[in-house]
């Protein structure tokens, strides 16, 4: 399996995967990390975390933005869970605005607790930029589900390219300040004015070794 890198980019290499992966499969391991995660149950958490990240590059399914929304929340408990508050405030901008009417469940995060803050900071901040993705070839690349969005450059991503017939060719989460996939035929997209990558993406190993979990505050 591809490890649990927090906020680790992937890069859709059809030889890589045994078998093509619906989206109910990923909406599975999805809702199974969120559980995961309300349990307080690391190893599970990290399991279907890194199962997410093994279905994504092999999905043979369009990427919805509410698909994609999971995907990012689902991240944001994963860099939470790594104490990178940039990597969890990026991740739940980048859900909100695609679902900005989801609202997180006490069983994630009672009141008081502090992902509820981050969630929060998140939702005030203003749109991102984005940057266009340029000529892609024959390839019809969506940004987050979403068709001629433009690559928004202070939050994470995922792309997918689609075939003239909307039929899957590739699937990847993008972080903050990372170059585009190699299946995407333009150079690296620029970062905003004072931007830079996740801690968790520039040194996910690192980040992973460190990997703790991070209790609710006890009730006063």
């Amino acid at each position: 399996m591809i490890p649990s890198l927090l906020l680790l980019s992937t890069v859709a290499q059809a030889a890589d995967c045994p078998s093509p992966v619906t989206m109910a499969a990923l909406h599975a391991e999805l809702a199974a990390a969120e559980a995961a995660f309300g349990s307080m149950d690391l190893s599970a958490f990290d399991r279907h975390h890194a199962a997410v990240f093994d279905a994504l590059p092999c999905l043979s399914e369009p990427v919805s933005p509410a698909d994609a929304a999971q995907v990012h929340r689902v991240q944001a408990l994963a860099a939470f869970m790594a104490e990178d508050r940039a990597g969890t405030v990026a991740s739940f901008r980048a859900a909100a605005s695609l679902d900005p009417s989801w609202e997180l469940d006490a069983s994630l995060a009672p009141p008081g607790h502090p992902l509820r803050e981050q969630l929060e900071t998140a939702r005030v901040l203003p749109p991102s930029p984005r940057v266009d993705l340029g000529a892609t070839g024959a390839l019809v690349v969506t940004v987050d589900g979403e068709r001629d969005a433009g690559r928004p450059t202070d939050q994470p991503t995922v792309l997918q390219g689609l075939s003239a017939s909307g039929a899957v060719q590739h699937t990847g989460h993008v972080g903050v300040g990372e170059a585009l996939p190699a299946w995407i035929p333009v150079g690296p997209s620029p970062t905003a004015a004072g931007s830079e990558p996740d801690r968790a993406t520039r040194g996910a190993k690192k980040a992973r070794a460190g990997f703790s979990w991070a209790r609710p505050p006890r009730p006063a």
